[in-house]
């Protein structure tokens, strides 16, 4: 897809996508609200949470 920020950050409202990959980091909105992604394979521990001190 090649869009907007605003069109993309709507499909991922939506639930239309579930992965969005940004080819060049400035491409990203510099108001963008700041996350934390994994990718990874299932190997059974994918329900374990992340305590918030590790989110800052």
């Amino acid at each position: 897809m090649r869009a907007p920020w605003e069109t993309v950050e709507q499909t991922m409202i939506d639930g239309e996508v579930d992965v969005v990959v940004i080819a060049d980091f400035a491409h990203l909105p510099p108001d963008r609200s700041p996350r934390i992604e994994l990718a990874s394979a299932p190997d059974g521990d994918e329900d374990r949470a992340v305590p918030d001190s590790q989110l800052n």
